[in-house]
């Protein structure tokens, strides 16, 4: 699975998609922002409309 992790600017934002990176690395999912076949989008609703 490629998995692509859109994240607003906030800082805590910002940590959270690099924990999650890291654990979704771990455990053998690429991190394609490129062609995803999932997008995961972390901050509020202006955030996952802007993804």
């Amino acid at each position: 699975m490629r998995v692509a992790i859109y994240h607003s600017s906030d800082e805590h934002s910002i940590q959270v998609g690099k924990d999650l990176a890291k654990i979704l690395s771990q455990n053998e999912i690429v991190i394609d922002n490129e062609k995803p076949t999932v997008v995961i989008t972390i901050g509020g609703d202006g955030t996952l409309l802007s993804a």
